[in-house]
């Protein structure tokens, strides 16, 4: 085996819990999605072309579809993934981080399956909105690495964080300012808010919804977002993602970290992870309330 380069290593921000397992030898392999934000990091490409390269004997060189990552092409994986020899882990999203290197003994490219095994497909709506199909032309796939010894590992000694209560011990509460739909997900189902900054603050924050983003809000999530999304929907847990209120606080939840590399499928590359627990909507939001940068605070009864 080469000695690791650039080349032939694959860098990854993972979380501290995921960290730990597998520097003490708990996890020995990583599961990879491929997407339009890694595949020219994880697949063999023309750079310059902008191009994913492809095995032409899997597939019609005529096919509009041969460079989606999430061409399903009929079960076989039409790309050539890299192939890398070691992966090296970061604990959080810099560089600066705890690291550690592991030897790559194998990797394998799979397709994502059901409980049942079956394999889950969907189409694009004119929105560009994913919608599960039978016969679909997209799938998510999943590049695998089984993982050999660890070569290198270096630990940095943390920061200690002194945390500061959210709630004030007269009863104020601070909250935060949220676009919408996330205001409202993050009252419901969405466990993260990625932010550019920290804060030491923990416990109850009430969520402002501020205003909209400017796009389709439908456009603003993944096909895995979009799927629980759906599904919440339908449960009855949000009313939509489609004329929420705004101008109000619509809830809270309560921040229990702010941490890099969380793989909380709500959790965005190059952004500090506000992470969050036991949300709450409220039935009838706190009309009234007009947002701002940092904190805001509140001191009041809240509704149901």
């Amino acid at each position: 085996m080469e000695t690791p380069t650039n080349e032939n290593t694959l860098e990854i921000n993972i979380d501290k819990e995921m960290f730990a397992k597998f520097t003490n030898g708990e996890f020995k392999s990583y599961e990879l999605p491929i997407h339009g934000d890694n595949e020219y990091y994880l697949l063999k490409s023309d750079r310059k072309e902008n191009e994913i390269d492809y095995n032409d004997s899997l597939v019609d060189k005529e096919d509009e579809r041969i460079g989606d990552p999430f061409f399903y092409n009929n079960g076989k994986f039409p790309y050539y993934p890299i192939p890398f020899q070691y992966i090296r882990f970061y604990d959080g999203i810099s560089r600066k981080a705890s690291n550690a290197m592991f030897k790559v003994l194998s990797f394998i490219v799979d397709v994502v399956k059901d409980d049942d095994g079956k394999v889950l497909l969907y189409e694009f709506d004119k929105k560009n909105n994913p919608y599960a199909c039978e016969n679909g032309s997209f799938s998510q796939w999943i590049i695998t690495y089984h993982l050999g010894e660890m070569v290198e590992k270096n630990i940095k000694t943390p920061v200690e964080v002194k945390t500061k209560n959210s709630v004030d011990p007269d009863g104020t509460m601070h909250g935060l300012s949220v676009r919408q739909p996330w205001a409202t997900l993050l009252c419901t189902i969405k466990d993260v808010e990625n932010r550019s900054w920290s804060t030491n603050l923990r416990g109850k924050l009430l969520i402002h919804a501020s205003r909209y983003e400017s796009i389709d809000p439908w456009d603003l999530l993944t096909p895995e977002q979009t799927k629980i999304v759906k599904a919440a929907i339908k449960k009855g847990i949000i009313p939509g993602i489609e004329n929420l209120p705004t101008g109000c606080y619509v809830g809270y939840a309560t921040l229990t970290d702010c941490m890099e590399g969380d793989t909380s499928l709500w959790a965005e590359p190059d952004c500090i992870h506000w992470k969050f627990k036991d949300p709450h909507l409220f039935k009838y939001p706190i009309e009234g309330i007009k947002g701002k940068l940092g904190f805001l605070k509140y001191k009041g009864e809240l509704p149901e």
